[in-house]
């Protein structure tokens, strides 16, 4: 599903697309994906960052957070705010790149990571 249509779907679970704040979540996430790969046939994830508006800059839908803040986890495979590609606004966790973050098309049809709150 799209990004878009993700976030809804987790909204109306009473949650948003998962962020992703530290390495052992990182790990977890990568882990579970993996030993499930069967039952998740395609090769990525949406997760809840964004940069809609702000090229570059992207934010955690969940509470608005700067993902790139000094000192924070950052799961990038590769990340330079200077030369993204414009459209591709959805931080996604591509398969073929061991689960590590990149910017995607946000209409693109990916599975989701919900995170419900308690």
């Amino acid at each position: 599903m799209s990004w878009d249509d993700a976030q809804r779907n987790c909204q109306y679970s009473n949650g948003n697309l998962v962020t992703i704040q530290s390495s052992a979540e990182q790990e977890f996430l990568t882990d579970y994906i993996t030993r499930n790969r069967g039952t998740y046939p395609d090769s990525g994830f949406w997760t809840g960052g964004i940069d809609r508006g702000a090229n570059g800059l992207f934010r955690w839908t969940k509470n608005n957070k700067l993902i790139q803040n000094e000192g924070d986890f950052l799961g990038w495979d590769y990340f330079d705010s200077t030369i993204t590609q414009s459209g591709q606004d959805c931080l996604v966790m591509w398969r073929d790149r061991g689960y590590l973050w990149h910017d995607h098309r946000c209409y693109e049809k990916v599975h989701s990571i919900c995170e419900i709150e308690k």
